[in-house]
């Protein structure tokens, strides 16, 4: 095993709640390291933050719009907003940007499905919309202009990939009558808010997207939280596994970090456990009983509800046992320098209400108590 160059602060994790605790740990100085593998749920989820009932909400909203800046992301002001989901029901969120948010009195709408994309079925959409929003004129209208479900915008000039979708895109749109169209998701990258403000002007349209989870949006929103982190002064280990922690006299002092078949020990002072819950693959099933995949940890139950199964309801509420606010070894000792964030904390399942905004709330808590430790 080879040795890694050590840090303050080693962040297990690199979805919402690892990016956000590293970036403010960064950001104050410390020396900072995340550690992620594979695709966290926030890649996977509709890229919406909603802030409702969060905790921290001024500080999770002002963090996100820095991070957001050079995104195009969160660029409007706090405040409810109103959205439209991939099937035409009403979505709510806050830090909405320029393209993701319907005005009530945009009441011509043509709501347009792409063919070989799955991401909108304009005739559910215009079907609910009609339900719920009775003065809103919605026309389904299905297109195959020959644009790929997804499209890398670029990160620094417009791609050529790019330029050639909001070509086909703007022909088709300049010939709808309606003032605003709402497209499925295609465009991610650093560019994507520039494509799509491309394409408004090339068509003459405004543009707007559902909300629509595994899609292009929960790729940037992710994108830029990696790159806010980045950015902050985190290093980024991506394709990293934690295989262990060595703990000495009740602290973690050591982690042995796998890629492929090479292995290396960090040294650190404090760590934020952030892999995500059941359904992002930072916790697992072992039998009946959901589990820590390091073996390392007790788990707790929260009394949630809000699934149909309570058997299903238990396992997503499950987290990582907590004691003044560190996590819980499997012997019922308190591990004096491990802090849970996020989804791998009880009660925050995603499925069960807790939304991306709570668990970033959760990450600057997290962030805030390694702060007094260190």
């Amino acid at each position: 095993m080879t040795t890694s160059p050590g840090c303050d602060v080693l962040v297990i994790g690199h979805g919402a709640a690892g990016c956000m605790a590293g970036a403010e740990l960064a950001g104050r100085g410390l020396d900072v390291t995340v550690v992620g593998r594979g695709t966290p749920a926030t890649a996977l989820s509709g890229g919406r933050i909603s802030l409702e009932g969060v905790e921290r909400r001024r500080q999770v909203a002002d963090r996100l719009r820095a991070m957001g800046r050079d995104h195009g992301l969160f660029a409007s002001g706090e405040g409810r907003a109103t959205a439209l989901t991939d099937r035409g029901s009403i979505a709510y969120q806050d830090l909405t940007s320029a393209h993701d948010w319907l005005a009530i009195t945009e009441v011509r709408t043509a709501v347009v499905g792409l063919r070989g994309n799955p991401d909108l079925d304009p005739d559910l959409a215009c079907r609910s919309l009609s339900h719920r929003l009775p003065s809103l004129a919605c026309r389904p209208l299905w297109a195959d202009p020959g644009v790929p479900a997804s499209v890398n915008a670029g990160r620094r000039t417009l791609s050529e990939d790019a330029r050639a979708a909001i070509d086909a895109l703007a022909g088709l749109l300049s010939d709808v009558p309606e003032d605003l169209v709402v497209l499925p998701p295609l465009f991610h990258g650093l560019l994507s808010d520039h494509a799509l403000s491309e394409l408004e002007r090339s068509s003459g349209r405004k543009v707007r997207e559902p909300n629509t989870p595994l899609s292009a949006p929960g790729r940037r929103l992710q994108e830029c939280l990696e790159e806010g982190a980045a950015r902050a002064g985190c290093r980024m280990l991506a394709g990293r596994e934690v295989r262990s922690l060595r703990f000495n006299g009740g602290q973690a002092v050591s982690a042995a970090l796998a890629s492929g078949m090479r292995e290396a020990s960090m040294s650190f002072r404090a760590v934020v456990l952030a892999p995500g819950g059941l359904v992002g693959g930072g916790l697992a099933v072992r039998g009946c009983e959901v589990v820590d995949p390091l073996g390392l940890f007790s788990m707790a139950r929260s009394s949630g509800r809000g699934l149909s199964s309570p058997e299903l309801t238990a396992a997503l509420e499950t987290g990582i046992a907590e004691r003044d606010d560190r996590a819980v070894l499997l012997d019922g000792t308190r591990a004096g320098n491990v802090f849970v964030a996020g989804s791998a904390r009880p009660g925050m399942s995603f499925p069960l209400g807790r939304g991306l905004g709570h668990v970033m709330s959760s990450a600057l808590e997290a962030a805030e108590l390694v702060r007094e430790v260190l």
